[in-house]
């Protein structure tokens, strides 16, 4: 019964995280499609993109555990191969498509005669790129410090202020709401903060959702604290993915790939370590660990993104 009960919970997580595309697929037909060069319109349409994935989690979110109930845990599997093959059959023809309207890509020929052949090959010209490695390295700080704490917010609620499982795990909803939030100003933030504003408002948001999950964990403020986390995570996170769009732009696909690859890698290894700290110290010492993390990585970022900016102008 716990197997079956583990199973099917990790299939709903699949099933909820793929509501709209496979992220690192869409991720990466998203960057083909970005042929810009001006951040403020990149991070827009990345916004919406993330508003769209948002919206159909949200809505997805109440209908799973239905799903698993009624027609069992199994369902969830085919419905995500479903969801899969469609998805992918649908972006080989907007890729097909788009290849055929524009055979030469003549608005970039620079990337594509500077384009390197051979998976590995587009890997490794990614990574010889010194600000690519850094958005890279930062994506796996931020899912490991964002995500595998994130994941133990229901079960803190529950074992430390007697929440609901039900109830602790809806609260975490509102992280997704502090995230629609978020892409719904992505325009009006990014004027009044800039890009440097954004990473470092973004972590310090973060780490006071983290910190307020620590200290209260009620229904009331951790709902508040997710929201304030799902909108600092996502002005961090938009900005990191902007860039990651624009760092390799002979491999620009690959790029973001990559980055998606260090996020969840990071993800995972962020859940394992937790679990440790928690089997050994409690929840406090985690969330109080990730909110020092990702306040460091917000403004260390911002730091460094002012630099490369300084940089990019002295070359012009």
């Amino acid at each position: 019964m716990l197997a079956h009960l583990g199973i099917a919970l990790c299939a709903l997580r699949c099933l909820r995280r793929s509501a709209c595309l496979p992220w690192p697929v869409s991720a990466t037909a998203r960057a083909q499609s970005l042929q810009v060069t001006r951040p403020d319109r990149t991070l827009f349409w990345l916004a919406a993109a993330s508003f769209a994935s948002m919206a159909s989690m949200r809505i997805c979110d109440p209908m799973l555990p239905a799903l698993a109930s009624e027609f069992g845990w199994r369902t969830a599997f085919v419905l995500l191969a479903a969801i899969f093959a469609v998805s992918g059959w649908q972006l080989r023809a907007a890729v097909r498509s788009a290849g055929s309207a524009h055979p030469t890509r003549s608005d970039h020929p620079a990337a594509d005669s500077t384009a390197p052949s051979g998976t590995l090959g587009r890997y490794a010209a990614v990574l010889r790129v010194p600000w690519a490695r850094l958005i890279v390295t930062i994506a796996a700080l931020e899912g490991m410090l964002a995500y595998g704490a994130l994941a133990f917010i229901p079960t803190s609620m529950h074992e430390r202020a007697g929440v609901p499982i039900w109830l602790s795990g809806l609260t975490m909803a509102a992280f997704g709401v502090g995230g629609m939030i978020y892409t719904s100003n992505a325009a009006l933030l990014l004027r009044r903060l800039g890009e440097t504003g954004l990473a470092f408002a973004g972590g310090l948001l973060a780490a006071a959702g983290f910190a307020l999950v620590a200290a209260v964990p009620t229904t009331a403020v951790g709902a508040f604290a997710c929201a304030t986390l799902g909108l600092g995570f996502y002005m961090l996170h938009n900005t990191l993915q902007t860039h990651a769009t624009q760092m390799a732009p002979s491999a620009r696909g690959t790029g973001v790939a990559l980055f998606a690859m260090s996020l969840f890698v990071g993800q995972s290894f962020g859940v394992m370590l937790a679990a440790r700290v928690i089997a050994e110290a409690g929840f406090v010492p985690v969330f109080a660990g990730c909110a020092l993390g990702l306040l460091a990585i917000g403004s260390g970022f911002a730091r460094l993104l002012r630099r490369h900016e300084l940089l990019a102008a002295g070359r012009r």
